[in-house]
Formats: structure tokens, C-alpha cells, sequence
């Protein structure tokens, strides 16, 4: 009975319809018959999507629309999303970009929201007018949730129970680094922390290891976990077209997020204190990371090792029958082998575990607050706001 409903979720797909359908489709296009930029397609499918709401039902006037939800899941946000709409409704997305005079860091000319675009059949005004004057995120009325992430993408993290390894990595990023993008792609950040990893030998100096996947040794997963300070462990959470999902890996692999990107929020930012597990850097201080890292006391990681394990379930989607299989297989096999490790002699005594409760192996997996559930928990204490 939608009389009763707490919640209104809009199911427009906007990502799928971005890519592959807008990539390799002849339409449909929205307001011009240009393939791009792919952003004022998808904000004027987003604009008729409202209205037609409006128009058609009741419940988006009956509270202006506070009640209404938008997965927004693509690169840059709701950035561009109809000020009418974005104002209103409520957005789950993954860019928590934060001024309100922004412009498209995307290095995929076709994704930049910031070029221009009139037809004068369709469109005889600019379509950036649409967005102009709002937010790309707003704490509180919307939610930077996690991005999916496979079971086997974070397999030989310690925190589901895999035997601890050797941990010599001050700071780990392997992915695109952007040389052979446009230069403000990921506003510089990857590409700056390249050159002095390359000119400064920080590798050599401080082990940290930070390139292209050619260049660094193969096995994602396992690197992650071998990242570390002492026994805390760093992990790079930067920007590249916008999003990445560099915090949801870290904190599945009990990697201390290092934040690298001015006034913009990490996942989960305004529900969870992430201070609490997490350090921030400027980007004016990147030629200082090595020694920013190295500054940081012993027992303070530890703290925010422990503080990961609290609440990195969170960062995981298991709800649905086939998430959960998938990792009710994966916990039932590394539970076994962590156990057996656990109680092997030349573990016994040697301080390997203590003091680090959420290394080892769980006895159940705590599917009960996963993102999802996460997400309805956030849900739940925003109904007061929408009435």
C-alpha cells in the first residue's frame, strides 16, 4: 500500500542506460541527436522521469519529493542531476564532492558534463542550467554507499580469517595512474604520486608501491594485506573519473585508508566516523605522504585497525541468495584453514594474534549489517526529515 510506505525508490537505471545501452545503442537520445556528452542525455531522461512522477502520482507532492530515492551509481555523482529534482529527492551514489561551483574531472571526453550543448528544436538553452547552483552530494540528505564488491575480490584479507603473512608495504595502489590520460584526470592526484614514487625512489627508501598493474607484482588481494606501517597498513583511497573504489578495498583488507581528495567524502562519511579508521591528507602535501605515514604512532594504527574491524561488514553486500552463498563458501573454506593455522605450535605464544582479536577466523559471518542493511538502518533514522 503505497498510503503506507515509508520510501518511494525510483528504479531508472541511469548507469546501464549510460553504458552499454548509450555506448553501443542508436538511442534513445534525449534533447539532441548527438551521442554526447552522456550526461545531458541521462539528466534530461532523469527530468521527464520526474515530471512523468509528478504528473501521474500523487506521493512526489505530497512531500516535495523528500521521500523519494535515486541510485545514482555512476562516476561523477549527481552532479548533473535536474536542480529541481537533486534538491528534493534523496540520492545513494558513490562521489561525495562536496562545492557547489564544480565542473567535470572526468578524463572520458564523452562522461565531461561541463561541455555545452543547444538545439534548438530540442534544447534551445544550455543544458548545464539543469544542474547549476547544487551539490554533487549532501551530507545528511543523501548516502555515499559502497560499491559491490565481490567475495573473491578481498579472499585473502585477514579479516576473513586468512593466516596472517609478512608485512613489509608501507603504502599500496596499483591501478590506472593516469599517464595517458587528460591532466586532470583524478585532479592530478595519481599522476603526482607517480612521478615522486618514480623521481624520489620511494619504493627503495620506504617501500611504498605505486603504479600501473604492469608494473607491480601480480595478486591484488594479497598485496593489500602485505601494505603496511609497522603492523598498521595504508592503503591509497584517491579520485579517478570521479569514485573509485579504493576505500571499500582497503577496508575489506584492514588497510588503513589514507584520503587523498580536498572536500570530497569517503563512503559511508556522514554515518560512520571513519576519522576513527582513516587519515586525511591534503593534496598540497603529496611530497610529504612518505614521511606523513612514517610520523604516524605505532599505537594509534592499532587503534584503527581495531576500529576497521567493527564496521568493515559494513562495506560488503551479502544480502540476496546468491551474495551470500557465494561468501558462505568462501568463510567456510579460509574458517577451516585459519583455524588449523591458529592452532599450529609454531603459532602458540608468539604474539602473532594478540592484541589483533580481529585477525582471527570468525565463526559465523556477520551478515545481519552488511551495506544493504546499512543503507535501510540510514533509511530508517531519515524518516523524521521527509514528513
Amino acid at each position: 500500500d503505497p498510503e503506507e510506505a515509508d520510501f518511494f525508490f525510483a528504479p531508472t537505471y541511469l548507469t546501464c542506460y549510460m553504458w552499454p545501452v548509450h555506448g553501443w545503442a542508436d538511442g534513445p537520445w534525449y534533447h539532441a541527436p548527438i551521442p554526447n556528452p552522456r550526461p545531458m542525455h541521462a539528466a534530461n531522461f532523469i527530468d521527464e522521469v520526474g515530471r512523468w512522477v509528478n504528473a501521474t502520482m500523487p506521493y512526489w507532492s505530497r512531500r516535495g519529493g523528500r521521500d523519494h530515492i535515486f541510485l545514482w551509481p555512476h562516476d561523477e555523482g549527481a552532479c548533473y542531476m535536474p536542480s529541481w529534482i537533486y534538491n528534493n529527492a534523496i540520492f545513494l551514489t558513490h562521489w561525495g564532492r562536496l562545492d557547489a561551483d564544480h565542473v567535470s574531472g572526468s578524463g572520458w571526453p564523452p562522461d565531461n558534463y561541463s561541455q555545452p550543448v543547444v538545439y534548438p528544436r530540442f534544447q534551445p538553452l544550455d543544458w548545464r542550467r539543469m544542474y547549476k547552483g547544487h551539490l554533487c552530494y549532501t551530507p545528511g540528505k543523501d548516502a555515499l554507499i559502497p560499491a559491490f564488491k565481490a567475495s573473491n575480490s578481498y579472499h585473502r584479507s585477514p579479516l576473513v580469517g586468512v593466516p596472517p603473512v609478512k608485512k613489509d608495504v608501507l603504502l599500496y595502489f596499483r591501478g590506472d595512474i593516469g599517464m595517458y590520460r587528460e591532466w586532470w584526470y583524478s585532479r592530478g592526484i595519481r599522476q603526482s604520486l607517480y612521478r615522486l614514487a618514480m623521481e624520489d625512489k620511494w619504493r627503495e627508501k620506504y617501500n611504498i608501491m605505486i603504479g600501473f598493474p604492469h608494473d607491480l607484482p601480480q595478486g591484488y588481494s594479497e598485496w593489500l594485506v602485505r601494505a603496511k606501517f609497522c603492523l598498521a597498513k595504508f592503503c591509497l583511497v584517491a579520485p579517478g573519473d570521479g569514485w573509485s573504489a579504493r576505500m571499500e578495498d582497503a577496508v575489506l583488507h584492514a588497510c588503513v585508508p589514507v584520503i587523498i581528495m580536498d572536500n570530497v567524502h569517503a563512503v559511508y562519511e556522514s554515518i560512520l566516523d571513519i576519522d576513527q579508521f582513516s587519515i586525511r591528507v591534503a593534496e598540497k602535501q603529496l611530497a610529504d605522504l612518505p614521511h606523513i605515514l612514517q610520523s604516524v604512532p605505532h599505537e594509534k594504527i592499532r587503534r584503527m585497525q581495531r576500529r576497521m574491524a567493527r564496521v568493515w561488514h559494513r562495506y560488503f553486500w551479502a544480502s540476496g541468495p546468491y551474495a551470500a552463498a557465494n561468501i558462505e563458501r568462501l568463510h567456510s573454506t579460509l574458517y577451516k584453514e585459519s583455524s588449523r593455522t591458529i592452532h599450529n605450535p609454531k603459532f602458540q605464544g608468539n604474539g602473532t594474534f594478540r592484541g589483533l582479536g580481529h585477525l582471527k577466523p570468525l565463526p559465523s559471518w556477520p551478515y545481519h549489517d552488511d551495506a544493504f542493511s546499512t543503507i535501510m538502518q540510514w533509511l530508517y533514522s531519515r524518516i523524521p526529515d521527509t514528513r
